[in-house]
Formats: C-alpha cells, structure tokens, sequence
C-alpha cells in the first residue's frame, strides 16, 4: 500500500491520532461558526501542523465532511490517489 511506502510507522500512528481529531462531529459543530471558513483553516492548520500529508482513507465521510474536502482540495494538490486512498501533499501548498 501506498501508506506504507511514504510514512513510517509512527506516522502512521500519528496520523491515526489526527484522523481521530479531525472528525465529522468536530468539523459539523464549525459549520455553524459566523466565520467557517476563518475557523476552519485555524482549526486545520492547528492540527496538521508538522505534517507532510494528510490521507484520506474513508472517502464517504470524506465526501460529508464539506469543509475539510473544500479546503483541501482549494489549497493542496493531490499527492497519490488510488482504490481506496487519496492523499494531499501538505508540503506544497497552493499559492494565493
């Protein structure tokens, strides 16, 4: 798999960790902030930080969680994709 050619296994772990924080509940409670957008990418920025990529590997709850695949897709490019996985580059951010 993919993953595990790019990540160690203490990526991996940390990035369990981040998917975990990272949530559906979490990012539905923000939509209804008076400035999503704002809070968002502070929420996103917070929790990623020191991160090379960010793996998707639930593309249903992906596909739901609007903010997190509108920021992403806006200001990442896509890194790898493949049956099951999709995976951002973090490290090369869009230009503004």
């Amino acid at each position: 798999m993919i993953i595990d050619q790019i990540l160690t296994a203490g990526e991996r772990d940390d990035l369990r960790s981040l998917l975990r924080d990272l949530n559906a509940a979490e990012l539905a409670a923000r939509r209804g902030t008076e400035n999503k957008g704002e809070d968002f990418e502070k929420f996103f920025n917070k929790h990623t930080e020191g991160y090379d990529y960010f793996v998707v590997t639930a593309k249903g709850q992906f596909e739901a969680q609007t903010d997190l695949r509108e920021y992403l897709y806006a200001n990442y490019p896509v890194y790898s994709e493949g049956n099951g996985y999709l995976v951002f580059d973090l490290k090369h951010p869009f230009e503004p």
